[in-house]
């Protein structure tokens, strides 16, 4: 988790709610957990609904990414805002920075792409 995510799975501001079903039961565990869902900061809202929209485009650019070829190795920040994706980072090539948004601009969702991506210049021997 620490790697791929950036974060320590231990520590408990990642969590809402913590159960050691060693000393609870798992009925107690989903009782407490359908309760903790059914309490109104928990319920969706038009707000919450476009992060999770644009959490999920985000996903969708970078899986894309991955399963292209001229892509497959490109790591640069994605941020959607409704239709709207952003590209942010370095790319070793033109090639690969004009690839990342063409790739980006056919994922599904995707209405714009601007990029801001920078090409990593090599210094000359």
């Amino acid at each position: 988790m620490q790697r791929r995510f950036h974060v320590k799975w231990g520590d408990p501001m990642l969590y809402d709610l913590t159960l050691n079903t060693e000393r609870v039961s798992i009925a107690s565990c989903v009782e407490q957990v359908v309760g903790l869902a059914r309490r109104p900061e928990f319920q969706q809202t038009p707000a919450s609904r476009a992060i999770l929209d644009n959490l999920a485009l985000e996903a969708r650019v970078r899986a894309a990414f991955m399963a292209h070829e001229e892509t497959a190795d490109v790591q640069v920040t994605v941020a959607a805002d409704g239709p709207k994706v952003v590209l942010r980072g370095m790319v070793g090539t033109d090639a690969e920075r004009k690839a990342a948004a063409r790739v980006a601009k056919s994922v599904a969702g995707v209405g714009e792409v601007h990029s801001e991506l920078r090409t990593f210049r090599r210094p000359r021997r």
